[in-house]
């Protein structure tokens, strides 16, 4: 008679235990990756806002420097002509810039590309913003559009109003939305991978820690 080897046979209170691990490491796995998930979101947001406040930087710094020079020859700054050019030009820099303006220190606007605006009151949350702005200048950023805004000093470093370049968020929402659709579908593919690791590893602790069948009871099981 051939000696039959000896078969592990996990128990219900095994298998119940094997259930219990694979839910708790499901949902550390999910905590985990999605805690990745979202930090990668808001570094990928954050360094993108940084990436297009750079961008404005450029025409906002060029139309100040402009500006100054003007200044530094004594002109007021409601009467520098070279302005509505020099903002026209800026103004084709980037597409996503949709106005940029100059005002005066009372919030009066003093020239614009877009016509309709020189010599209204600009919006009160902009003077607020160029209130608390630094020397650096300023940021103000709304669900569709964002404002960066830099002073304009005379030749004796006296304020005298602001240059403020809004721009649209639209192509930054749109890389927004992609990086979520593609942020959400690799921690799905990691999730379902670690699940069916954790599941392979406890299936094979199982087998190795149940205790193994008697001879005589394999041989009855095997028929």
């Amino acid at each position: 008679m051939s000696r039959q080897r000896a078969r592990r046979t996990p128990d219900p209170a095994a298998r119940a235990s094997f259930a219990r691990l694979l839910a708790v490491a499901a949902l550390v796995a999910m905590f985990g990756i999605g805690m990745c998930v979202f930090l990668s979101y808001f570094k990928f947001k954050s360094a993108l806002e940084a990436a297009a406040r750079s961008r404005m930087e450029v025409p906002a710094t060029a139309v100040r420097e402009g500006i100054q020079s003007a200044l530094a020859l004594g002109l007021p700054l409601a009467s520098v002509s070279t302005a509505p050019d020099l903002l026209a030009r800026e103004r084709l820099a980037d597409a996503a810039i949709e106005e940029i303006c100059v005002f005066d220190e009372s919030g009066r606007v003093r020239f614009s590309t877009d016509g309709a605006r020189v010599g209204r009151s600009i919006d009160a949350r902009w003077r607020d913003a160029a209130r608390r702005g630094s020397v650096k200048g300023w940021h103000l950023a709304e669900p569709a559009q964002a404002v960066l805004g830099l002073s304009i000093r005379n030749s004796f470093d006296l304020q005298l109003g602001q240059v403020a370049v809004r721009y649209s968020l639209a192509s930054l929402q749109q890389a927004l939305d992609r990086m979520r659709a593609q942020l959400a579908l690799i921690a799905l593919i990691g999730w379902l991978g670690t699940l069916a690791f954790a599941a392979l590893v406890l299936g094979l602790v199982l087998r190795l820690s149940a205790p193994a069948a008697k001879p005589g009871e394999a041989a009855l099981a095997g028929g």
